[in-house]
């Protein structure tokens, strides 16, 4: 018997492929030699990690004792993935709307919905695509409990999706510094405004900020059986491990502009050319209006929470290019979490110079006759579900059937 976070796993494993085994309909299949009496599986014989590929041979062994087959279970993963990005999306949606108004997270959603990049990551069985909607849906609920009235449900939800983005991937943990700047930012605004230090507001978002923590790390603790038996430890491997990640980098040569690299990417410009090669033409251009519209005030208004939404999310995905890129170990999919803040600011740019050719003006729009809770619910249902709908199918069908991919 093992002891410690290794424990905790072994738990966690059999409880999972357990449930998987039922769901799949198959019968355990391992005995004895000599007879027909079960014997118990020992999760901790199957490792992961670097090599994995010399294991292969103990998983399918172990998912043979189990009765499963590797494709079905792939099959099975990838369904809980996509159901996992779809829900976070449509809630997600919901405190878009409240945030910026139906029409700017209508075009905000349909930009993400269409994001191949996105798409391509959520329908795989990996972190990326999950992390991201966590942490967007993070992001909202927690500028939505600093806007509009602080809301004790934004605040929790805010917490839990933080909580759970942290268990997904360790780089959500920049929502927890991101969440003490968006503080700093409302007492700085508070003093400009009243030429005062505002000491209510202070203790305000202090008692939030260590609200919001606690529930998030309550989360992280419940839904992780190792931090049960061993939390020092546990936090101690997994902090070590990302700093050994961001020190030497990764194990595979990667190819960057011209440039051969064995362990890792100094080069800071990697993260900024990779999303305008994986961005798209709409939203770059609704990035570009944007600006514009920021820029002229006048002829493109845009109320204050407009304003405060775009400095926030804007500095969210500047400030968390700049916080991976100290990283060694660079992969382009692990800028996926400032794809759907952007998407979000893009859709917000098309609206507020669309705005011209519409009797309302852009600070209008956020509070237009489709804001009722039923067409956000509707709308909600129906662009995260986009994200689940094969369309790459027919692209597929169309290509050769012998292809051939070459990686650099």
């Amino acid at each position: 018997h093992r002891h410690g976070p290794e424990a905790g796993y072994d738990v966690l494993l059999q409880a999972v492929l357990g449930k998987l085994q039922l769901l799949l309909g198959r019968r355990h299949r391992r005995h004895e030699h000599a007879g027909d009496r079960a014997v118990p599986l020992h999760l901790h014989q199957v490792q992961v990690g670097p090599g994995q590929q010399d294991r292969l041979p103990q998983f399918h062994q172990l998912l043979d004792n189990m009765g499963l087959n590797a494709l079905d279970l792939l099959k099975t993963g990838r369904a809980f993935m996509v159901a996992g990005v779809v829900i976070t999306l449509a809630l997600a949606f919901l405190e878009a709307v409240r945030l910026i108004g139906l029409l700017p997270a209508i075009l905000g959603f349909l930009l993400i919905a269409f994001d191949p990049f996105l798409i391509a990551l959520s329908r795989l069985l990996h972190l990326d695509g999950l992390v991201s909607a966590l942490m967007l849906f993070s992001l909202l609920a927690w500028l939505n409990f600093l806007d509009r009235g602080n809301r004790v449900g934004d605040l929790a939800l805010s917490a839990i999706a933080a909580g759970l983005s942290w268990l997904t991937k360790s780089p959500a943990l920049f929502l927890l510094p991101f969440v003490g700047l968006t503080c700093l930012l409302e007492l700085g605004r508070a003093w400009r405004k009243e030429n005062t230090f505002p000491r209510a507001l202070l203790w305000r978002l202090a008692r939030s900020g260590l609200v919001w923590s606690g529930i998030g790390v309550l989360v992280f603790i419940l839904f992780f059986p190792a931090t049960w038996v061993d939390p020092v430890n546990t936090l101690r491997q997994i902090f070590a491990g990302a700093a050994r990640y961001a020190y030497e980098g990764h194990d595979s040569i990667t190819f960057f502009n011209g440039v051969v690299y064995s362990s890792g990417i100094p080069d800071w410009r990697f993260y900024p050319v990779n999303y305008f090669w994986r961005a798209t033409p709409p939203v770059v251009i609704g990035l570009l209006l944007l600006v514009i519209a920021l820029l002229l005030p006048r002829k493109f208004p845009l109320t204050q929470a407009q304003k405060m939404t775009t400095l926030r999310l804007g500095l969210f995905a500047m400030l968390f290019t700049v916080f991976i890129t100290f990283g060694a170990k660079k992969f382009d999919r692990y800028l996926l979490p400032v794809f759907a803040p952007l998407d979000l600011l893009a859709g917000s740019g098309w609206v507020a110079i669309l705005s011209l050719n519409s009797s309302q003006p852009a600070s209008t729009l956020r509070r237009s006759r489709w804001s009722s809770p039923n067409a956000s619910s509707e709308c909600s249902a129906s662009l995260a579900t986009r994200c689940s709908i094969p369309s790459w199918e027919r692209a597929r069908q169309a290509l050769p059937q012998r292809v051939v991919v070459v990686t650099a």
